[in-house]
């Protein structure tokens, strides 16, 4: 699928600030801003980068610190702590706002990015194509989507809708790894692991001021259009700041670029559509003291949509039946601890519970009796510490951590007021994850190599039946990088990732749809891969005039 579009937003924001002084471009301090990102892994903490860039160079404001150049963008992501996406030993790419900004939502953004195939649907929010070098929404068990360290499904096991459940808009910073390299998130990474930032208060405010407030409208010639709005408030020698955030956005009819056939015959280029889409936000944060935050945060994104049964490829509606009218809802509750006190390198600790509930539910407009849904809760626990150290002119990074997370699915078809059983449903997945990752640093940081592993213990059972799956594995990963010059970096990593299977791949019998008969396999083992590459990174400043990016 493609469409075409014409966007055209207006903007206001009102924070009655002073102008900030700009940051020195000069190599030395871009260089030395770069590195102080790193050693603050990508928190955007204006105060810690700050306090690690020399004397001679000036402080950036809290937007320079917020919005990296193309040029020094930071992954995190990948390793857990920061990284200069250029010497990253593997494929990563750091989208942020100037890049989301462009597009009408965060998966038509990742078409931009090398390795990601987005489309093959009919442009609906509610259903959206995406790929990681093969694996995608069909499979997607195999590419991790997070937001804020949460794990979240793109389709809910329907196969009939598919998407991040992400608002680009309130996103500052997008991590795509793709490939097998971001082992430390545990079973699932094979093909990628996608992870999301949400914005803090102080994203909406100017630099010298304590509160800001922020609107948007946009409009999409392809019958698109959406609004937010946002208030923040963060004082500057307060213990507190809070971030409440409000978006509405409307899809209709999509016009395609080629003709369609509906259910009758007749070729046309417009898909059925209507979708109201519904996000709100609110993050409080507060400054315990020196070096010790605490933040509580909801997440809730809605969509109501009519469309067609396969709301990806079903173009059109049912005559007999009409439009399919679903809901797809996503909530996410998070707190989120961090204790990295000044001048302490071996303390630089964050602890992080959540909880979260995803679903989707439908029914035919007429005709049919019908109740169908899809769900999908977890709650989970994570817990990692960064030290940082020097053996004589090496410097050291090792990042130790645990997490666990419960998942529970079910679906629910009713039928003509008979209920249909899946077998595969209720079912409840319990992962445990004790992970390790090092970095030395060598020849005056020319040389970074990069060794970590991580040990999974995994447990898949289902309500009713008797067999539980239950298996362990541990995935290694290796990874290099030298800079032979200034802006060229020589990369190369191995590392090897699994897929623990689901229990629908386990304890499925029957026909669960008229074009397959499932038998369980209790015996089915883990999918695993192993990932060789190599290549290179190269980044020039003032190519064609003094101090270009």
């Amino acid at each position: 699928m493609k469409c075409t579009a014409l966007a055209a937003a207006i903007a206001l924001a009102l924070s009655f600030s002073t102008p900030a002084r700009a940051q020195d471009d000069t190599t030395p301090c871009a260089d030395a801003l770069t590195k102080a990102r790193e050693a603050c892994r990508g928190n955007d903490d204006a105060a810690c980068v700050a306090q690690r860039l020399p004397d001679d160079c000036p402080a950036p404001s809290t937007f320079a610190a917020n919005a990296p150049s193309e040029l020094e963008r930071i992954t995190v992501v990948g390793t857990r702590f920061g990284i200069d996406v250029q010497k990253y030993p593997g494929s990563a790419s750091v989208l942020v706002p100037e890049d989301l900004d462009d597009h009408v939502d965060i998966i038509q953004a990742l078409a931009k990015v090398p390795g990601v195939d987005t489309g093959n649907d009919n442009g609906r929010a509610i259903g959206q194509g995406f790929s990681i070098r093969g694996f995608g929404h069909g499979s997607e068990s195999r590419v991790i989507l997070m937001q804020d360290g949460v794990r979240r499904s793109a389709n809910l096991f329907a196969n009939q809708v598919a998407g991040f459940s992400m608002d680009s808009d309130l996103l500052k910073q997008v991590d795509v790894v793709r490939g097998s390299s971001g082992i430390t998130y545990g079973g699932g990474a094979i093909g990628g692991v996608v992870g999301s930032t949400t914005k803090d208060a102080t994203d909406f405010i100017l630099p010298g001021r304590d509160w800001g407030v922020a609107a948007n409208y946009r409009f999409d010639s392809n019958n698109q259009y959406q609004a937010h709005a946002a208030f923040a408030a963060a004082p500057q020698n307060g213990r507190f700041e809070f971030l409440a955030f409000a978006k509405y956005a409307k899809r209709g009819d999509l016009e395609q670029v080629g003709r369609i056939t509906d259910a009758n015959g007749t070729r046309d280029n417009v898909a059925d559509n209507h979708e109201e889409i519904d996000t709100t936000f609110v993050k409080l944060g507060w400054n315990i003291g020196e070096g010790h935050t605490l933040s509580l945060s909801h997440f809730d994104y809605r969509i109501d949509a009519r469309t067609g049964w396969n709301s990806l490829y079903h173009a059109t509606t049912s005559p007999a039946n009409g439009d399919v009218l679903g809901e797809r809802i996503q909530k996410d509750t998070v707190l989120a601890y961090t204790l990295n006190p000044a001048g302490n390198p071996w303390l630089d600790l964050t602890a992080r519970a959540y909880r979260t509930e995803g679903f989707y539910e439908r029914g035919y407009e007429r005709g049919v009796d019908l109740y169908y849904k899809n769900l999908d809760e977890r709650w989970g626990l994570s817990l990692q510490n960064l030290m940082q150290f020097d053996t004589g002119a090496i410097g050291h990074r090792l990042l130790v951590g645990a997490d666990f997370e419960n998942r529970e699915e079910d679906g629910i078809y009713i039928l003509d007021g008979v209920r249909t059983s899946f077998n595969s449903m209720p079912n409840r997945y319990r992962d445990l994850g004790l992970f390790l990752q090092h970095e030395s640093r060598w020849l005056d940081d020319r040389l970074a190599v990069q060794l970590g592993g991580r040990y999974d213990r995994f447990d898949r059972e289902v309500q009713n039946v008797s067999e539980d799956y239950d298996n362990n594995r541990f995935s290694p990963r290796v990874g290099v990088s030298y800079a032979v010059t200034d802006g060229f970096t020589l990369l190369a990593n191995y590392s090897e990732a699994f897929r623990a299977p689901t229990p629908h791949e386990t304890s499925s019998e029957g026909p669960l749809n008229i074009y397959y008969w499932y038998q369980p396999n209790p015996d089915l083992k883990s999918e695993t891969s192993s990932e060789y590459e190599a290549g290179f990174s190269w980044s020039r400043r003032g190519l064609l005039a003094a101090n270009d990016r």
